[in-house]
């Protein structure tokens, strides 16, 4: 319900146009959407395979979707898990050799065109045969799980005590001290109502006291870690 000018609250401005928000590229998780968005069109526009190659797809009923592209400058495969848990999947690769990992910058020598790759929930990965130049904003270092391990290393966070009727500790582990850490407090709608940006961190445990100007009510704690993100829920009572 926000009107034109980006402050005024109207239930009648519920239609009106919104103002750009471009605060939202500050956020970790948005900078890294615009940027991996960004670098798939690069790819269209500049690189031939994308405009001519031939290609096929399977998508089907199955939560495992890849799309293959065969042209002469060079070969694309494109893997995607869509299950909640990890999941084994067949690129069925055109030829053997080397295949290097668009976001990660990682390479894959392959002997077997149908060896089969385990990729993470929501894990997604694009293979090509010529070595690209890395995407906007740099190679992908950490990719998130369920159970919120980023590249080998448990990221854990806790939020003690909850529920609470006062301030509560967020802890939380790095495993160096160059990292960029932000949290942000969401209330139920969605709507930010606390946001600490550049926490200082240190090797391994990490504390942050936060939450004792919230209203009673449900939140949301949001972690973010160089782009990688937790989630808990905070219960604050009288």
């Amino acid at each position: 319900n926000t009107c034109a000018d980006g402050v005024t609250i109207n239930p009648n401005c519920r239609l009106s146009e919104k103002p750009i928000r471009w605060d939202y590229f500050q956020d970790l998780n948005r900078r890294r959407l615009y940027n991996v968005t960004s670098s798939l069109i690069n790819l269209k526009k500049n690189e031939p395979a994308f405009q001519f190659g031939d290609f096929y797809y399977q998508i089907g009923s199955s939560y495992q979707k890849k799309l293959q592209i065969t042209h002469n400058s060079m070969n694309v495969n494109i893997l995607g898990n869509f299950d909640l848990s990890p999941q084994p999947i067949n690129p069925e690769f055109q030829n053997i050799g080397w295949w290097y990992e668009y976001f990660s910058g990682d390479s894959l020598k392959v002997e077997n065109t149908t060896q089969s790759l385990t990729l993470k929930q929501g894990e997604y990965r694009l293979y090509t045969t010529k070595k690209l130049s890395p995407p906007k904003g740099g190679y992908i270092k950490y990719i998130l799980s369920a159970a919120n391990e980023i590249a080998g290393q448990t990221f854990k966070m806790t939020v003690v005590p909850n529920p609470t009727n006062d301030e509560t500790v967020l802890t939380y582990n790095v495993n160096n001290t160059k990292k960029e850490v932000s949290v942000t407090i969401f209330d139920t709608m969605g709507k930010i109502v606390e946001l600490h940006k550049n926490i200082p961190v240190a090797n391994g445990a990490n504390q942050w006291s936060i939450g004792k100007k919230l209203q009673e009510g449900i939140y949301f704690i949001q972690l973010n870690v160089d782009g990688e993100c937790a989630i808990e829920k905070l219960v604050k009572t009288k």
